[in-house]
Formats: C-alpha cells, structure tokens, sequence
C-alpha cells in the first residue's frame, strides 16, 4: 500500500491498513495533529493556534486542537502528522518503537520541534530512528526541498529562533517521513491562558512561523505535488 493508499484509509486506523477498506480521509474525520510527548505549559497552545491558521488559510479542515497520543494508541495511524517534542523522550519501548517505524513507512509523517540548538529530545529521538534508514536516506533539508514551497515559499525552517543548521530529514519511499528542526515552531506559535504570546518575537518572524508550519501540514498531506514546474507561476505570485 502506498501513501496515498494510506491517507485515503487511516481515518479506520491500524484497521483499515490490514482489512476492507474505509472512507477516505477527510470523509470521516477532520484533520488532527497527533501529540506525542508532553508540552510545556507555555507551549502548550501552539499546536491549536496553527490548526486554526490552517483552517483560514488552507482547504484542510482542522480540529481545534491536537489529539495526545501514545504509540500504543489505535488511533495513531488515524493521524498523518504527529508532533514529538518535550522535555524529554518518553521512556518508549523497543516495540513502540518498531510501531512508530510501522507508521512512518505505511505513510505517516513525524515532526521533532526542538525548542534550541542541541536539544536533547530531537536528538536523542532522531538517531534512534536513523538507525533503520540508511545513510543514504538521511539528510540536510535543501533551501530548494519542495517543503519549502509546498504552500508558502521559504528558504528554510522558521520559529522562534535561527539556529545555523536548516534541519535534518529521513526519507521514505522517496518522500520525507521525519523533520527535525531546532526552531521551536511551538515557541513562536503559542500564547498563554489570557491570549498573550508566549514568547516575544518580531511579528514578522512569527507570520514566518505560520508558513512554516503550514508548509510542513502541506507538504505532509500531499507530499510533492508541488514539485511539478506547472505550479511555479501560480506559487509565485500568489505567495511571494
């Protein structure tokens, strides 16, 4: 089964990979992250904020907020974005690790926001899942990678900081399946309990955050259609 096969499915779960077929994604159930770990509390909005410019921006038709999940969940494969990041790596076992590896190859796509340069859970996270992709499949995000102009056209990831690497990826199936960036996209994107931001940040660094953030959503759902030259024009003037 391919990705697209995959998408049109996972609104059944795991089920729907293995038995008769279910209805297609978005038929059934509106878009979600999935939230692996725990957020800090002053994170903890980031991913609802992006949900909603998702919605008012976008076609995809978003729930309000991010379902918590943990890879022993049935629902995971019901969800083709997870978000990992925390403070630190849950204490995951070799089998959910294996399952996590399940979803990624049937299609799934994993995001690691680390919130700085050297952040230990993106690392810690990253290297572990390295180890079934080959060296070849690991890499460093390219200023031209069609994420990049899956909706917005950028140059690189952006948050609320900019750290000198531009990310790192491992690919599946000639696709992106993990992004790990050292941004914190989260940081830039929350606010707190009486709708202040969360952090400071210049307002138009944070309307690169939302792009950003987009673009990955885009590129997650659809993968590299944008890649074909047809949509150049169009992305240009209607994004620049």
């Amino acid at each position: 089964m391919d990705r697209r096969d995959w998408l049109r499915f996972s609104a059944a779960g795991l089920a729907g990979l293995l038995a008769s077929p279910a209805h297609a994604f978005g038929e059934a159930t509106r878009f979600a992250f999935g939230q692996l770990g725990t957020l800090d509390s002053r994170r903890r909005g980031a991913w609802a904020r992006l949900a909603l410019e998702l919605s008012q921006r976008t076609s995809v038709t978003c729930q309000p907020r991010p379902t918590p999940l943990s890879l022993e969940d049935a629902a995971l494969f019901r969800h083709p974005f997870l978000i990992l990041s925390g403070d630190s790596l849950p204490a995951w076992t070799d089998d959910a690790w294996q399952r996590l590896h399940r979803y990624l190859g049937a299609g799934g796509f994993l995001f690691l926001d680390g919130r700085g340069p050297g952040d230990p859970l993106v690392q810690q996270a990253y290297d572990r899942l390295s180890r079934r992709f080959s060296p070849e499949a690991q890499l460093r995000l390219d200023p031209e990678h069609v994420l990049f102009r899956s909706f917005y056209i950028l140059d690189r990831p952006m948050g609320r900081l900019t750290p000198p690497e531009s990310g790192r990826a491992l690919v599946q199936d000639g696709r992106l399946a993990v992004v790990a960036t050292h941004v914190d996209l989260a940081g830039a994107l929350a606010r707190d309990a009486f709708g202040a931001w969360s952090f400071d940040l210049p307002q138009q660094d944070r309307e690169f955050a939302v792009r950003f953030g987009i673009n990955l959503v885009m590129y997650a759902l659809c993968t590299d259609y944008k890649a074909d030259q047809v949509h150049i024009p169009f992305l240009l003037q209607r994004r620049r």
